[in-house]
């Protein structure tokens, strides 16, 4: 509990930072921070957090050297890569995705919220650094294709949630194009949170809604974000690409809901419906709703 408490600081101290090096450290620290607390859950789960030290040590290791010398060298291209590939191991996008299903298979649902949400605020702040529009073009739609082939492979609601992470996170960095992304991400964020919860209390009606959510089916908020994300970038991109986004987004929906009817049939074999748990799904998207509208406001008065 004192390792989940010291997150909202870290977090409001990496945001606040011009610091280079105070940047790099902090977020070394919020990711040694996930380890401990998929350790402290369970014993059992030293492996894991283990593979996720290791991960996250490289991937920093990557993004210090690049990060250092881009400052001092901006047009070199080999050490923007350098640093990108860092960002895209840390946040466990494509082709480097390699690490995310096999360790959201062995950690608990607690532990999982902390890889999926808040770790992934530091490496996407560096995106500040104004990469190349075509380079992120091209490892958004690759997450997003991996993502969607995965998740129609997939088994068991731990892979359908690994493989929903890398699509998503391919989203969040398709709408840095048009400076979504920490909307995107917040709108994300709260969803996972309320779908781990569920899952977390064995609410299987509630599960299967929130399935739904994460899926983009409309009218829920993950739809309403990316209508507006392909709305807006449909004046820059060619059409092709928008194409390839509504398929990868209709692929999602196929394997999201496949599960949801899974959850649901147990939940009438069951017989046990929760109220609390009907209020708590009424606030879960009542709330995402909110931030939904709320961002696509706020983006209508700063473009007015």
């Amino acid at each position: 509990m004192v390792l989940v408490m010291l997150f909202i600081p870290l977090l409001l101290m990496i945001l606040t930072t011009s610091n280079w090096f105070y940047f790099w450290a902090l977020m070394e620290i919020i990711s040694m921070s996930v380890v401990l607390i998929i350790t402290s859950k369970n014993k059992l789960f030293s492996e894991s957090a283990m593979m996720l030290f290791i991960i996250q040590a490289v991937s920093g290791l990557l993004i210090l050297v690049g990060g250092t010398y881009v400052q001092a060298f901006s047009s070199n291209s080999f050490l923007w890569m350098t640093m990108l590939l860092g960002i895209l191991l840390k946040l466990g996008l494509a082709p480097l995705h390699f690490w995310v299903l096999p360790l959201l298979g062995q950690i608990d649902y607690f532990s999982m919220f902390f890889v999926l949400g808040p770790a992934k605020i530091p490496p996407l702040s560096l995106l500040c650094f104004n990469f190349s529009y075509q380079v992120v073009l091209f490892f958004s739609l690759l997450s997003m294709i991996t993502g969607s082939l995965l998740g129609l492979a997939a088994t068991n609601v731990k892979g359908i949630i690994g493989a929903s992470s890398i699509t998503h996170t391919g989203w969040i960095f398709f709408s840095y194009l048009c400076n979504f992304m920490w909307n995107y991400f917040t709108i994300y964020m709260v969803s996972t949170f309320f779908l781990l919860f569920s899952l977390n209390q064995n609410q299987d009606l509630l599960s299967g809604l929130n399935l739904l959510s994460m899926s983009g089916l409309p009218p829920f908020s993950l739809f309403l974000a990316k209508a507006y994300l392909i709305s807006v970038l449909m004046m820059y991109l060619n059409p092709f690409f928008v194409v390839i986004l509504l398929v990868m987004a209709l692929l999602s929906l196929y394997y999201y809901l496949k599960f949801a009817y899974k959850f649901w049939l147990k939940s009438t074999n069951s017989k046990v419906w929760s109220v609390k748990g009907v209020y708590i799904l009424t606030l879960t998207h009542m709330l995402t709703a909110a931030l939904c509208i709320f961002f696509y406001g706020w983006d209508l008065a700063l473009n007015f």
